[in-house]
């Protein structure tokens, strides 16, 4: 076996997320203590008094996008793709992990173990799928959030995080409005027939089944070009997904899972394949937000997502990260000296 590189590249982008980057390179470094990783942050909140500076070990802080050219950006999550795509051309390791600054790895001495594992099993690909709750979004394959590339399988030109609908000619405010010139007289017609309550059943039970499976969100132009890609190993970690918390369609979901038995994957809400996700997580209840996300790796705590989408309350990042500290006191205490090898 060749020797085991553990080169790596953390790349993120910071919209007034200054201190959960904060705690999660402190975090870091907890964990991997014969690690140091090169962090690159793509700032694209240029005028929050409390930006980022490059004035610690292995840390780079590069200027995100200019205030005109954000106003002119029409779809959702452009943005961010760019800066993230901005971030890649700085890079110089092996190994690049692309991840959210409110994504946290709770996995002791990950570094070392992820980037082992990548190699000894040739993977070009790793990391978290979308949470099954997003039905619309793509399956089975590493999203943004936290995404490992191995640079000698991968190349960095390929890869490009901005949302798919960017790459086409036609405009997506001209596209959206278009097709909603159809589909709206046609639905105010079906709800004068049925109803509102009715309309709104057959639509979660039959037509919004159409909904499933994708949109045009930061990284799928990756898994359109490496999903179907059979030279190139891919490999996703496990997401949680409790019925109680998580399912957000207005349907029964012990009654979907019975139609769901006998429809192909395209028109089901939850993934079909076997041990893709599991309903045994390890974060606290008492203290959890109900949006956050958590992922399993090999049947061990590996991480979790603080989404802010879609959230009950108004976002208080401040707030937030002492929310986070207690839950990952609370794990660094108990639940991780499980998972310590």
């Amino acid at each position: 076996m060749s020797e085991v590189n553990y080169d790596l590249t953390i790349c993120t982008v910071s919209t007034d997320e200054t201190e959960h980057i904060n705690l999660n390179y402190a975090l870091t470094k907890f964990l991997n203590k014969e690690n140091k990783p090169r962090w690159i942050i793509v700032e694209n909140e240029m005028h929050n008094s409390n930006r980022l500076k490059s004035n610690r070990e292995n840390f780079t802080v590069l200027k995100g996008l200019d205030e005109n050219l954000k106003k002119e950006l029409r779809v959702p999550n452009l943005e961010h793709g760019i800066a993230l795509n901005r971030s890649l051309h700085n890079i110089k390791t092996r190994f690049v992990l692309v991840i959210d600054p409110d994504y946290f790895i709770i996995y002791p001495n990950w570094i070392e173990k992820i980037l082992s594992y990548i190699q000894e099993n040739n993977i070009s690909i790793m990391g978290v799928p979308w949470h099954p709750k997003w039905n619309m979004k793509y399956r089975y394959f590493p999203c943004n959030h936290c995404m490992f590339i191995d640079t000698s399988k991968v190349d960095l030109k390929t890869i490009d995080f901005r949302p798919t609908i960017a790459c086409r000619d036609t405009v997506w405010d001209n596209q959206y409005l278009d097709n909603n010139s159809i589909i709206n007289p046609v639905k105010s017609v079906i709800r004068t027939i049925l109803g509102a309550g009715l309309t709104s059943f057959f639509r979660n039970i039959i037509t919004r089944r159409g909904e499933n499976y994708w949109d045009d969100d930061t990284s799928s132009n990756i898994y359109l070009r490496y999903f179907n890609d059979e030279s190139h190993k891919v490999e996703c970690l496990t997401p949680v997904f409790i019925p109680s918390i998580d399912w957000r369609i207005p349907v029964n979901f012990h009654f979907n899972r019975v139609i769901e038995y006998f429809l192909p994957e395209r028109y089901c809400y939850l993934p079909k394949k076997k041990h893709t996700y599991t309903d045994k997580g390890f974060l606290d209840k008492k203290t959890q937000y109900i949006v956050w996300e958590e992922f399993l790796w090999q049947g061990h705590a590996f991480g979790f997502h603080v989404r802010g989408h879609p959230n009950r309350v108004e976002r208080n990042k401040i707030k937030e990260v002492e929310v986070i500290k207690k839950n990952l006191e609370y794990l660094l205490k108990t639940k991780l000296m499980l998972t310590t090898i």
